[in-house]
């Protein structure tokens, strides 16, 4: 036994104490004591604190006959301080004539800091992923097996667990499924691939996408493909919208071309017209001819101005971004609107309206005539081919309440079917057939109206008609945040305590950062070297420590942390499984104030920590 590589005592129960009956050198070795000090020792000496309780359990146990398991873990205290975790197989026999129990201990640090580096290390993912603000997903043997939340909020679920349990090929689109499994096994095979974009199912049918990168990774034991995924959305809108802004600017110097083009001719041709109708009023009575040359004029007069009132109209779009928001009488901009698409409403529908006098709005004017003009332009193609006598378009401006006006677009057409209501305000989303429209124009008008802090609705039924309505503020526009323009940090925020947690066992520090969290700006160690490294160069108004870690101790990290900058004097809070050394003893003597026994109530830490802020 002195020679087994295995450490092993005896240890015999004579009811009111326990005998150390004989320990090996494997043992002794075990607590870093030599094997002449360890026979001296009572048998439950080394054992830790805190896990005595579970030892004297067992011993009751034993004492009233059951059997004792063959295996147990526990923990014990070495010489210099640490928690060394053990592994210890029992067994009863006789010696000397009583019976004794054998234990075999097993030294299965290295085993456990494997065990708890692999559980740091899930825990990581999982928290990283579980924070991601893109999908993150783990596919093996063709089917999800993680999923992190904002992929069930991107995709429409309640939760991870629901988006796992449909199946892979039904969360893509049928055309994206081949290349899908292609990159799947090229990605197992260890091929690495760059991102490739794919069209998701959402929840509830609609189309999700989302730019993926995959690689390979062993999860549960198994080889499988990690895909990151990045929703692109956002982006083919902001494309799509720089796309379209490019198009109107280019449209719009195009409009202010011809318009100059044709304002030069058109100004001369209205001033000639103007003079031959005041001459020829002189000769009306005179000659009998001139009352037909006169009656030619005015309407040659009256066409002129027509087309005149149409670019101004028209540069009146084409300067979109130029003109800056003002005071605007809504029916001016809405029978503007009414002269551009009278045409395109004249060969398919009568029209009605009603433009009540209302208080004027702030905006721009090309805009909201953009806004107007696209509602009027989709009302007269909402008919199809029908009899024009019977589809009527009616165009209502009134005052809705006592901080908005309103104007609603009413046709009696076709109406929109259901599974499309939701849609017609998505970019490029259109049922006309191709040259017939762009999916643009109400994406555009919900941006200028949302813009301009008001709302548009939609109501239709299938062979009654659709309503579209639009209310918009009296007076100055509401102007709204754009993405990322949140308001700053509360500056309280940087008044709040830094408080250093500084403690080996990482579950523990990291359930102190979560309690103390929302009252502290928290950083933990779990390397006392890296920490005091840390408190050299920063700055910590409480430092909560624990008393006996490997390495350096609380102990010899306060002393030299101390010695470089005294102030941190008063800030420790230390914190402590166990004397389980002189040393600690010693130090406990001169700093029992400072000293929180393992387990304490968070409260009681909150109130160390206050007592050292005030």
């Amino acid at each position: 036994m002195d020679g087994a590589g295995i450490g092993m005592t005896i240890t015999r129960d004579h009811g009111d104490h326990l005998e150390r009956v004989y320990t090996n050198r494997a043992a002794a070795e075990v607590l870093g004591y030599p094997v002449e000090q360890v026979v001296k020792m009572p048998p439950m000496m080394p054992i830790a604190p805190d896990e005595m309780p579970k030892i004297l359990a067992l011993r009751e146990r034993f004492k009233r006959g059951e059997a004792l398991p063959s295996m147990i873990d526990t923990v014990v205290i070495g010489k210099d301080g640490r928690r060394i975790p053990v592994e210890v197989g029992l067994a009863m026999t006789s010696f000397q004539g009583h019976p004794v129990t054998v234990a075999f201990v097993r030294d299965v640090t290295r085993r456990k800091d494997v065990e708890s580096e692999l559980r740091e290390s899930e825990q990581r993912f999982r928290s990283l992923a579980e924070a991601a603000p893109d999908t993150i997903t783990v596919i093996s043997e063709g089917r999800f097996v993680y999923a992190n939340p904002r992929t069930a909020e991107l995709m429409g679920f309640e939760s991870p667990e629901e988006f796992m349990k449909r199946p892979l090929v039904e969360l893509v689109v049928p055309e994206d499924r081949r290349r899908m499994g292609e990159r799947i096994a090229r990605a197992l095979g260890g091929e690495t691939l760059p991102p490739s974009e794919y069209r998701g199912i959402h929840k509830d049918g609609s189309i999700v996408t989302l730019e993926i990168s995959s690689m390979t990774v062993t999860y549960g034991g198994k080889p499988a493909v990690l895909a990151i995924g990045r929703d692109v959305q956002a982006r083919k809108e902001r494309e799509a919208e720089m796309i379209r802004t490019d198009r109107l600017a280019a449209i719009g110097q195009l409009a202010a071309g011809v318009a100059h083009e044709i304002n030069n001719p058109l100004s001369y041709v209205l001033l000639r017209l103007d003079r031959m109708r005041h001459g020829l009023a002189e000769l009306v009575d005179q000659v009998p001819a001139a009352r037909r040359v006169a009656d030619n004029v005015h309407d040659a007069l009256e066409g002129a101005e027509r087309i005149r009132d149409v670019v101004s109209d028209l540069l009146s779009f084409a300067r979109l971004q130029d003109e800056a928001p003002a005071p605007l009488d809504l029916r001016m901009v809405l029978e503007s609107a009414l002269k551009l698409a009278s045409h395109a409403i004249g060969s398919t529908a009568a029209l009605e309206c009603e433009l009540a006098g209302v208080p004027v709005v702030h905006s721009n004017r090309a805009r909201l005539g953009q806004v107007f003009l696209n509602v009027l332009l989709n009302a007269a193609q909402a008919f199809g081919r029908r009899d024009p006598t019977r589809d009527k378009i009616r165009v209502e401006l009134t005052r809705d309440g006592a901080d908005h006006v309103r104007v609603d677009v009413i046709d009696n057409g076709d109406g929109i079917p259901p599974e499309h209501l939701d849609r017609i305000f998505e970019p490029f989303f259109t049922t006309k057939s191709a040259g017939r429209g762009t999916g643009l124009g109400l994406a555009i008008t919900k941006s200028i109206v949302d813009d301009l802090g008001g709302e548009i609705g939609v109501t239709s039924k299938l062979g009654t008609g659709t309503a579209v309505s639009i209310r918009l503020p009296i007076g100055a526009p509401v102007v709204r945040k754009a993405a990322g323009d949140e308001a700053p940090p509360d500056a309280r925020e940087h008044t709040r305590s830094r408080v250093a947690i500084i403690d080996d066992e990482a579950a523990l520090a990291r359930a102190l950062a979560d309690a103390l969290g929302e009252e502290h700006l928290v950083e933990v160690y779990t390397d006392s070297r890296v920490a005091f490294d840390a408190l050299s160069h920063q700055s910590y108004d409480v430092v909560v420590c624990d008393l006996l870690m490997p390495g350096m101790t609380g102990m010899e990290l306060f002393q030299r942390i101390v010695e470089r900058h005294p102030s941190y004097e008063a800030r420790f809070l230390f914190i402590t499984g166990g004397l389980a050394t002189p040393a600690a003893a010693a130090f406990a003597d001169t700093h029992e104030a400072d000293i929180l026994a393992k387990p304490f109530d968070v409260d009681l830490l909150r109130g160390a920590i206050a007592q050292r802020l005030r």
